[in-house]
């Protein structure tokens, strides 16, 4: 037998490993799976050509073939070895410090942001100069916190940004610390925000049940403190809830599971491997008598595989008729909150149908977001009781006296909620200021804009309320908590016409349906795989601040304007709206008549910034919305300008929120690094206001950090 021709094989045996060890890499597959999987088909073709096909060779033939098995398996070793540094490389990449504003800054940022440990810059200039927000590090304040939490007090807190393969969906779970039917356990955490008699407002946060801290971050430095969280009655039923005792909460996924079809394509190359050496490449090697042996055991083979992939066939063709869509289509999901609701829409499943929660109306700290509470609370550590300094969560109350139409006779009732799973979904998106939908999108359900009265000190979030909301049964009561009020436009630096100076805003929830041939599925190996591909990578709609425009590769969905609180307002939304340039209205009384919430348009207060940023003072913000099909998530990561490996740029930006010291909290945003302003925008008219964001020193590591250096960010996605 030639040997050069035997090594020619096995180099064209490697490279076709290779492609396979590839292919599991792109479903996601963990390395031990591709090393168990080539492993065995290493171990088949070893077994025809060292055992049953030796006596057909020589004995030098056969000690060279186990040569180069053995070449083989220490490169297989060596790239697994490499591949396992590259992940534990990227891990550390990906850790750092847990970073926001100041406790004591009215008119700070609310959410908390992960910091890489390496940031990068753009233009900037150091040290705090003029009128700018600001970034600082986070401290546990945990002093009367039961349990563990107590030695942590004043640690600085870390934090990981993960990525989650297979995963159709990860969801927060306030009250919880098990998992629900068909949810597998992510982590599970103790809920946590700012305290609720501080100027600066905060979020709801899931912090880690066995808690890490910062090497050398012990010391009192202040900056973005983090508070337990205690249930307190009232408009928040107790029982099931307990007045102060600590809230727990756990972070749960729906599994992505893969069909046997790799399995398919891993047989299916094992036997082309295999025919390609016995019915080809050896022949020269054997007698006519023996290929025919082989020929026939190889048949044999071949009809045990055929008819195990019939099999498949049929199963997946069943699942298709029973569930209308292959099984990793199914998994393609999307979760919810249906606010106003205690049931999910008729093709969707409900995961829980609970109170909603949120803040004290006049707690100037209170933690914006509400919350889905579920009616079967479970508990951690706890002390009962209001003991020490502590946040709060409450129930919620419909706030609308003033309001038109059926809101009217829902004033001071309790406010329901319902969170739902919804399969065969790429993407659900709220859209402001619509009642009916884009092309290509299908409605979830309508509802009316609202939020918090622009007044109160607690800062708030605009959330969409069905359109024929729901009460809680003995929920007639005043007892405050958190209050939603109706929202109206207010004209300035938002363009009037197309809005209406206190005409009440509608909303409605779509989503983009996630479609499959079936004909491929049945037939075509390849076609299944490429199905499988798209289903893990589905879909994911982002706002692109600052731009008309969205990327090359990405559809625009609409162009329109930046909308929000006005900056001056104590009890202001927090976050950013993208208003469509063709409103949509519901039931409407115009004019300003009291006892609402607003949104106003949105300016650059860029007048001390650097750069391009500074020609863009006063100017109005439009923004874009824009879908990138598949993509399984879309990240924006602060202090960056270039992707980590393995993420796809989708544009660079500046760090943005709100001025410090305003009333009106705010939300870290990232508007685009070339931004675009609106036609006759060029007026100083007020609204939500946009500033650079710089670097605090203190519990924020410095270095890397530079007091006062401005911030950039990076929004990637990951395939």
């Amino acid at each position: 037998m030639n040997t050069n021709f035997v090594k020619k094989a096995f180099k064209m045996f490697l490279d076709m490993t290779m492609m396979i060890a590839v292919f599991f890499v792109m479903l996601e597959i963990s390395p031990a799976g591709a090393e168990t999987n080539t492993e065995t088909c290493k171990d088949m073709l070893q077994g025809y050509l060292t055992g049953q096909l030796s006596s057909g060779l020589g004995t030098y033939q056969v000690e060279v073939l186990r040569r180069e098995f053995k070449s083989f398996t220490e490169h297989v070793e060596e790239s697994m070895g490499v591949l396992k540094e590259t992940v534990k490389s990227d891990i550390q990449k990906m850790r750092g410090f847990t970073g926001s504003s100041w406790f004591d800054h009215k008119g700070a940022a609310v959410d908390p942001l992960c910091l890489p440990r390496d940031p990068e810059w753009g233009v900037y200039t150091d040290g705090t100069d003029g009128v700018k927000a600001y970034v600082y590090g986070a401290e546990y304040e945990t002093a009367t916190s039961p349990g563990n939490l107590r030695s942590l007090y004043h640690h600085d807190v870390p934090c990981a940004v993960c990525l989650q393969r297979n995963r159709s969906v990860v969801k927060m779970f306030p009250a919880r610390k098990s998992c629900y039917k068909g949810w597998k356990l992510e982590y599970r955490g103790n809920l946590m925000t700012g305290y609720h008699d501080h100027p600066a407002g905060t979020m709801y946060t899931c912090v880690d049940e066995h808690p890490d801290t910062l090497h050398g971050g012990l010391a009192n430095k202040y900056g973005k403190l983090f508070y337990s969280v205690e249930a307190r009655c009232g408009s928040l039923k107790c029982p099931p809830y307990v007045e102060g005792r600590e809230i727990m909460i756990a972070v749960f996924f729906v599994m992505l599971e893969i069909s046997p079809a790799g399995a398919e394509t891993n047989t299916e190359t094992c036997k082309d491997m295999l025919q390609g050496y016995l019915t080809g490449q050896l022949s020269s090697g054997l007698g006519t008598y023996q290929v025919e042996v082989l020929r026939r055991e190889f048949k044999s083979f071949t009809e045990h595989v055929e008819e195990s992939m019939r099999v498949l066939k049929e199963t997946v063709k069943s699942d298709i008729q029973k569930m209308r869509g292959i099984m990793y289509a199914q998994n393609s999901s999307v979760v919810y909150t249906r606010w106003g609701k205690k049931t999910c829409p008729s093709d969707a499943e409900i995961v829980l149908s609970g109170f909603t929660g949120g803040s004290w109306f006049d707690h100037k700290g209170a933690a914006v977001d509400p919350l889905c509470l579920p009616r079967d609370p479970e508990w951690g550590v706890y002390t009962d009781g209001t003991d020490g300094v502590k946040a709060y969560v409450y129930g919620a109350e419909y706030e609308t006296a003033t309001s038109p139409g059926n809101l009217r006779s829902l004033y001071h009732h309790d406010v329901p909620c319902a969170v739902c799973l919804q399969r065969n979904r790429s993407v659900v998106k709220m859209f402001p200021a619509r009642k009916s939908c884009y092309k290509g999108w299908k409605l979830e359900y309508r509802g009316n804009l609202m939020t918090g009265y622009h007044d109160h000190p607690a800062g708030t979030m605009y959330t969409c309320v069905d359109e024929h909301p729901d009460t809680l049964h003995g929920g007639l009561a005043n007892k405050y908590g958190k209050l939603f009020y109706s929202v109206e436009a207010r004209c300035g630096s938002l363009k009037c016409p197309p809005y209406v100076e206190g005409r009440e805003i509608m909303i409605a929830v779509f989503f983009v349906m996630f479609e499959i041939s079936l004909a491929g599925a049945e037939t075509n190996t390849e076609t299944c795989k490429d199905m499988l591909q798209d289903a893990q990578n589905s879909s994911y709609v982002y706002t692109r601040w600052g731009k008309k425009t969205c990327p090359s590769d990405a559809e625009l969905i609409l162009s329109g304007f930046t909308g929000g609180s006005y900056y001056g307002h104590k009890g202001a939304a927090v976050d950013s709206l993208c208003l469509p340039r063709d409103p949509e209205w519901g039931l409407y009384t115009d004019g300003t008549d009291d006892d609402k919430a607003y949104v106003y348009g949105a300016e650059y207060e860029t007048a001390t910034s650097p750069g391009n940023l500074r020609s863009l003072y006063h100017h109005d913000v439009p923004c874009a919305v824009c879908l990138q099909r598949n993509r399984s998530v879309v990240k924006m990561f602060p202090a960056r300008k270039s992707c980590y490996k393995g993420w796809k740029l989708e544009y660079r930006g500046n760090l943005m929120t709100g001025y410090h010291d305003h009333p009106a909290g705010t939300m870290y945003t990232c508007v685009d690094e070339h931004p675009d302003t609106l036609h006759g925008g060029l007026a100083n008219k007020y609204g939500k206001l946009f500033y650079s964001v710089e670097a605090r020193c203190g519990s924020l590591k410095c270095p890397p950090y530079v007091e006062g250096r401005k911030i950039v960010c990076v929004v990637c996605s990951k395939e």
